[in-house]
């Protein structure tokens, strides 16, 4: 969340290191790593991820040309 340092600087959210620790619902092992430090400031956590989003598709021509591709697929069925 692009918001989390800001909010955090402006003290208008709390960290949830204790409420996370506490939980046997949250364990933040169970995401991926990079996903669950968007969400900490100065080694604390302000928030739990919910969602990823991915808006663009990389892709190696190498390997796509080795599938028998000669572009990428258009469409989830190929």
């Amino acid at each position: 969340n692009t918001w989390i340092p800001e909010m955090a600087a402006l003290r208008a959210i709390v960290p949830l290191d204790r409420f996370i620790a506490g939980s046997h619902i949250v364990t933040p092992a169970d995401y991926f790593p990079g996903i669950w430090k968007s969400n900490v400031v100065a080694g604390k956590d302000y928030g739990v991820p919910w969602y990823v989003d991915t808006r663009l598709i990389f892709y190696r021509k190498d390997i796509l040309a080795a599938a028998g591709f000669d572009h990428p697929p258009t469409s989830w069925s190929g």
